[in-house]
């Protein structure tokens, strides 16, 4: 086939599915009619762009895993995604061939009362097995002077994973623990003086999750893959969520071509029963909901390759069941990409379209948004589908990938504030609960389109520094709510890392978000008022320094926020100002 034959095929499929997305836009959509309803969510920074350490270059080949030895360097994490701040960690490849240490232990102290502990380790059993052990600990006693209630947090979080590598295949087991405590300590929407809470109803929320999973790599079979986990997640209000996924991939060849294939399971069942000998609003709470989704999905797909030109074509089947309302659905989503190298390595041109049945859940939102409240309306967000083209490549120490990109999504998730509680039932504030006084963040749900302009940028001047850029600019429009809530329309970010010497190293990262909108409501439920609340953009510099005594220990300074002061992340939450922290890290065999 000739490159204009194969270029036919690309835009015609592109059209096909295009017009049988319109079409299911008025057949097989998730009705938000049902659904715009003011429970929350509120979408993170993650939402708008996600941060490389490098910009892919490469097309979509599968290499085949090689073993890395690398070092632990530190590096600042900005303060924007959370109030708490998480851990300022990452990996970097050795530059030296330095003499390996299987284990790594960090601590480190700091302003708010702020403490760090990490273990990472790795037991080699034998020739064939290892054991790895992955803990962190990351936990603050607060102290923001604007906090309304007690702002002290705490996470913590243990991985342990088993391989085994069995000549033509690998298999590994996982479980995981994860425990989250933190306080709605936003200001309430309303203002009442002596307002408290009962003391069985304090501020404070805990989350608690375990995971268990499995996975086995196969060389030289039909069979690639096969990867099964389950999650469980809970919360101190009787909030309660399962998910069990599978995922494979498989291959088979139909008329001289390969088709790779890609099969998913993904369950999801939990209840908001939030009764826990509560009240709301004065009256006994008697709250309940429960949700039930199974999502299996199929994906076919062919690949074609003819001297530059590279064609990707396939299709996702995703089937949908609602246990609960006793609903079945059917989506059919594009799968097409190609990618074009105009000068090899230095210049790729890309485009393509695609789509899928995203599985929403209590604890993705939670890991987005801890001040959720502990009763969202849960369903999947139908990606009807994403369009995009661009150009990414690399010369010498310079890499890039610029993109432009159309999404549309039905039933998308947007984080909002909660209501305010009716002035008629302030005599019984004591009785509310901590996330009903308008200081928690509910999900409403609205057809959303985004067009987007992604790029990305990673200079190596050096062997010992490099420099990386990120730059995300958005325009949403809304079918239903007045905005949409919660998401920057500009994110950008500065990553770089500088090795002087065999004993010093830094690292900085600059990152801006832009204003977001979000919605306040409060009165009484005859006479409700609303008002559209602008959350300024902020800034966010930090800084770490790290210098090296001898081959295993090492002391470090992290600086946080150095610029920011105590922007609001999410409305009416502050973070911590200026952050201070210094410690040791120390690795051994």
């Amino acid at each position: 086939m000739k490159l204009s034959q194969y270029l036919s095929i690309f835009f015609g499929l592109s059209l096909f599915f295009t017009q049988q997305i319109w079409s299911q836009q008025e057949q097989d959509t998730i009705k938000t009619d049902r659904l715009i309803i003011t429970k929350q969510y509120s979408p993170t920074v993650n939402d708008a762009f996600k941060i490389k350490t490098k910009p892919d270059v490469t097309e979509e080949t599968t290499l085949p895993e090689r073993k890395i030895n690398y070092a632990l360097i530190s590096v600042p994490v900005a303060s924007t995604f959370q109030p708490t701040k998480g851990r300022a960690a990452s990996l970097r490849m050795s530059k030296e061939r330095d003499e390996i240490y299987n284990h790594y232990v960090r601590l480190g102290f700091g302003n708010y009362t702020n403490f760090l502990a990490d273990y990472l380790g790795s037991l080699q059993l034998n020739a064939k097995q290892k054991l790895g052990i992955d803990f962190s600990h990351f936990s603050s006693q607060g102290g923001i002077d604007e906090a309304y209630f007690d702002d002290a947090f705490a996470s913590n979080t243990l991985d342990v994973d088993f391989e085994s590598d069995e000549g033509r295949w690998i298999w590994k087991t996982k479980a995981g623990f994860e425990h989250y405590s933190h306080n709605y300590y936003g200001e309430p929407i309303f203002q009442e003086p002596g307002f408290t809470f009962n003391p069985k109803h304090s501020p404070i929320q805990n989350y608690l999750g375990f995971n268990f999973g499995a996975s086995a790599a196969i060389y030289d079979s039909f069979l690639e893959d096969v990867k099964v986990n389950y999650n469980y997640f809970s919360d101190d209000f009787d909030a309660l969520e399962h998910q069990f996924q599978l995922k494979s991939n498989f291959n088979f060849s139909l008329g001289g071509k390969k088709i790779q294939n890609e099969v998913g399971l993904d369950y999801l069942k939990g209840e908001f029963s939030a009764v826990n000998n509560g009240y709301a609003y004065g009256q006994e709470l008697a709250f309940e909901d429960n949700y039930g989704q199974l999502i299996a999905s199929y994906a076919p797909s062919v690949f074609i390759e003819e001297d530059r030109f590279t064609l990707q074509i396939g299709a996702e089947v995703s089937f949908f069941n609602d246990a609960e309302r006793n609903e079945s659905k059917v989506f059919i989503y594009p799968k097409v990409e190609a990618n074009y190298r105009v000068i090899p390595d230095n210049l790729i041109a890309y485009a393509g379209v695609d789509g899928g049945l995203d599985q929403n859940s209590f604890r993705s939102f939670v890991m987005n948004n801890p001040f959720v409240s502990s009763n969202l309306t849960i369903v999947p967000t139908d990606r009807q589908y994403e369009s995009f083209v661009g150009a990414k490549g690399s010369s010498g120490q310079f890499s890039y990938n610029a993109r432009a990109s159309y999404k549309n999504e039905d039933a998308r998730a947007l984080f909002r504030n909660n209501n305010g509680p009716n002035p008629e039932f302030f005599e019984q504030a004591n009785m509310i609960r901590p996330f009903e006084v308008g200081n928690s963040f509910g999900v409403v749900y609205d057809n959303l389109q985004t067009l987007a302009f992604d790029g990305e940028a990673n200079y190596d001047f050096s062997q010992n520094f490099n420099l990386g850029i990120n730059f995300n600019y958005s325009i949403f429009s809304t079918d239903n709510q007045e905005e949409a809530w919660n998401l920057p329309n500009l994110y950008t970010a500065v990553v770089s890392h500088l090795q002087l010497n065999k004993k010093w190293s830094l690292g900085a990262s600059l990152f801006y978000v832009g204003e977001r909108k979000d919605l306040e409501v409060f009165g009484p439920s005859d006479d409700l008022q609303s008002e559209i609340i602008d959350v300024d953009g902020f800034l966010d510099l930090s800084l770490n320094v790290n210098y090296r005594l001898n081959k295993q220990l090492s002391v470090f300074f992290l600086g946080n926020n150095l610029v920011g002061g105590n922007y609001e992340r999410w409305n009416n939450y502050q973070v911590q100002g200026l952050q201070l922290m210094g410690g040791l890290t120390y690795q051994f065999k």
